[in-house]
Parts: C-alpha cells; sequence; structure tokens
C-alpha cells in the first residue's frame, strides 16, 4: 500500500526529476501505542487540510533507533494510525535545539491547539516526558528536540 502511494505520486513528477531515486520514510505521527491512535489521526487530519506544516521529536529517539534524522530534501509518506498513506511531504528546513528553545514560529507551524508557544510546550512536555519513561529515562528541558518543516507534494 505505501509503495503504490508512492508509485502514484512518482507518476504526477517529472521524470527528470530525479525524484523516483529518492528514498522515503513512511510514518505516523505518536506512537505506536494504541491510546495515541485518535490524536496521530487527527495530526494527520491537520496536515491534510493545511494546518500544519512541521512536527518535533526528541533527537533520542532517532540515536536510540539508530536511524537517520530527516534532512531538507527528504521525501515522507504520512500515514494514519492504521498504515494508511494520506500524504507525501518534504522536508524544507530542520532544526535541532532544546526543549527550552523551541520557538513560538515552530509551535504556531504544527498546527495544534491554539497554536500558541504555551500550548505547545504544554502538550509536548506531557508526550516527551512519557515517552522518556518508556525508555526509563527522565525528561529534561536540555533534551535536544529535532523541528523540522515539511511541505505537502501529494
Amino acid at each position: 500500500m505505501i509503495e503504490e502511494f508512492w508509485q502514484a505520486y512518482l507518476a504526477t513528477v517529472d521524470e527528470k526529476s530525479g525524484i523516483a531515486d529518492q528514498l522515503y520514510q513512511s510514518w505516523h505521527f505518536m506512537t505506536d501505542d494504541p491510546k495515541d491512535e485518535a490524536f496521530a489521526d487527527e495530526l494527520t487530519e491537520l496536515v491534510k487540510n493545511g494546518e500544519k506544516t512541521a512536527t518535533a521529536t526528541l533527537a533520542y529517539i532517532y540515536e536510540r533507533n539508530q536511524e537517520p534524522m530527516p534532512q531538507v530534501g527528504s521525501y515522507h509518506i504520512l500515514t494514519t494510525f492504521a498504515g494508511r498513506p494520506t500524504n507525501v511531504v518534504r522536508v524544507t528546513k530542520t532544526s535541532c535545539v532544546p526543549f527550552s528553545e523551541v520557538s513560538a514560529e515552530h509551535a504556531y507551524l504544527e498546527g495544534e491547539g491554539d497554536r500558541s508557544l504555551a500550548y505547545w510546550r504544554a502538550i509536548h512536555h506531557c508526550f516527551f516526558t512519557e515517552l522518556m519513561e518508556s525508555f526509563d529515562k527522565e525528561f529534561s528541558e536540555d533534551l535536544m528536540v529535532l523541528c523540522f518543516e515539511f511541505i505537502v507534494v501529494y
């Protein structure tokens, strides 16, 4: 299903663009815990509606899983929690900053709640605390957060 979605996207772009040679990642928002399903799908809807053009996660997750962090120009297939592809996005900007230094602009681009930095900090503090506890680690406002912006290309 994911590969078919990618191929459908490729059918819409110029063959000379080189996009067909690009690798992509597919993922859904939040964690794989079933309790996250509704919110994960809500975030996917925000992308589909054009309200969410950025996201953030702990850099620790990429380090722990030995996965490369998203880079500018990389492609990602967003899915529902159940794995149904919804959009192809291309990363346009990345930054890695301590939690305490995530900007109000980034919080706004995430499109969640009232889009304020206060809302972003409150909800992500809870989420990141729970996430770190699942690894028997403590959350700290000094933890590095990978913030990235994207555009929907399909």
